[in-house]
């Protein structure tokens, strides 16, 4: 019997083909300016892409396709200033799903919760099975003091080897955020370098230092400069910890990413995707083999809405998704109450569900990087790779990242990003259902908590 095909009696469609039948349908419409979109770095978004990209094995240098290793630590974040409010929550939590934590500590700027030593810190983590939860310490300023004081209660449960977990130290960041940039930066910079020499010896699954996006995204910042600033800030990170003799190999499992994810699923997935692959042509340019970053995830603060926040769990879960299809070792996912106050036991279900179901009921986590091969994420993630390595050689050219917000050189990048975005948002051309379209006039107050747990 010989083989017979029906579609070999026709002429195979080409991409000019297509595009002809496009143009008589927009009637002499402009294709480009009617088709083409752009984001905020101005790279261009097709209609239609089908050109096959190349796509690398999965789980190998440079990682643009993420790990094998599929799982994704659900790591919630508690601020409330109660000590014995937020103790319940992370039992709670714990019990309900949750599989790390991050303490969010009152650094006298932005709020948190309060420990004022040992016993405080003892009393926030008492019932905590230690050796299993790893843990989090995001102190802003006192992000060593912390470290210390995190330091010191592991040691005396003598666990030091068995911890896992983060200080997030980012002098760099704190410079950046509170715009002093005296002479101290040096100095914070050999403190931190020393605190994770310290660390990698103490405690060798606990990472001392963090290139931390999310004071830049909530200003304002584009994928590509968040990209840009925090390989930027990786690289600042490992000359000063060679400086304290610490080897790179070593180093740069020192180094933590914290990045926010939005509600726009494709660009936050080839962000990642392409940080991921910057990151390991960085280390090899170390002269030490690829290495896979360490990547933590958080739902960014400047998409929650206080108006109408129901809207915020549809945000929250399109963000939770991309966060689950890029990957990552940690995702926390905000209250839909975030932009209004503390949550209360519902708005924390509510948070830590959407990490559930789309693991356990979507299936997320058994799916390895189902976006590779998309030729629409494959094609944006080789641009954001190339206009970040471009931002990142003028970061370098400037004398580093630390230069380049001296100078103010990544400020003004950003501030011009912003302005644009808000250009946007005031006249409709970016939607925020609830806040620029779609109001509900009949909005009714939601719960949230009072410091000391009472609903309000």
């Amino acid at each position: 019997m010989s083989d017979f095909s029906l579609g070999d009696e026709f002429p195979r469609p080409t991409h000019d083909d297509w595009l002809g039948l496009v143009e008589k349908t927009l009637k002499g419409a402009g294709f480009d300016d009617t088709l083409i979109s752009h984001t905020y770095d101005g790279l261009p978004i097709e209609p239609l892409y089908y050109r096959q990209q190349d796509t690398q094995e999965l789980g190998e240098a440079p990682y643009r396709r993420g790990a094998r290793d599929n799982s994704i630590h659900l790591c919630q974040s508690y601020s409330n200033p109660d000590i014995a409010q937020t103790n319940k929550e992370i039992l709670d939590d714990l019990a309900s799903g949750v599989s790390a934590i991050r303490l969010k500590i009152d650094d006298g700027v932005s709020g948190g919760l309060i420990i004022k030593g040992l016993s405080d810190l003892e009393q926030v983590l008492d019932g905590v099975f230690m050796e299993m939860v790893p843990v989090e310490i995001d102190a802003g300023a006192r992000a060593n003091e912390f470290a210390a004081l995190l330091t010191i209660f592991w040691q005396k449960q003598q666990i030091m080897e068995k911890v896992q977990g983060a200080f997030l130290i980012d002098p760099i960041g704190y410079f950046a955020a509170n715009s002093e940039f005296s002479d101290g930066v040096e100095s914070a910079l050999k403190h931190a370098a020393l605190n994770a020499k310290d660390t990698s010896m103490l405690t060798p699954r606990v990472s001392a230092l963090c290139a931390d996006m999310r004071k830049y995204n909530l200003n304002g910042a584009s994928e590509v400069q968040e990209i840009a600033i925090s390989i930027a800030t990786g690289v600042a990170y490992l000359r000063a910890m060679e400086q304290q003799d610490l080897a790179l190999d070593i180093a740069v499992r020192q180094i933590s990413f914290l990045f926010n994810v939005d509600a726009d699923v494709f660009l936050n997935i080839a962000k990642l995707r392409a940080f991921r692959e910057l990151w390991a042509q960085i280390t090899v340019a170390s002269g030490i083999k690829p290495q896979l970053a360490n990547i933590k995830l958080e739902t960014a603060r400047r998409m929650m809405a206080a108006r109408d926040p129901w809207v915020n769990m549809l945000r929250v879960t399109s963000a939770c998704f991309a966060a689950n299809v890029a990957g990552a070792s940690s995702v926390t996912i905000a209250p839909y109450t975030e932009a209004v106050g503390l949550p209360d036991g519902f708005g924390r279900r509510i948070a830590r569900n959407t990490h559930i179901v789309l693991q356990e009921e979507a299936h997320l986590a058994q799916v390895h990087d189902p976006a590779g091969g998309s030729w629409f994420i494959e094609n944006l993630t080789d641009q954001m790779i190339e206009k970040a390595w471009s931002l990142f050689q003028e970061i370098e050219a400037e004398g580093g990242i630390f230069a380049a917000l001296k100078s103010n050189m990544v400020q003004t990048k950003i501030a011009e990003v912003e302005t644009k975005r808000r250009e946007n948002i005031e006249t409709g051309k970016e939607v925020l259902v609830g806040v620029n379209r779609f109001e509900n006039t009949d909005e009714q107050p939601v719960p949230v908590l009072k410091s000391g747990g009472d609903n309000e």
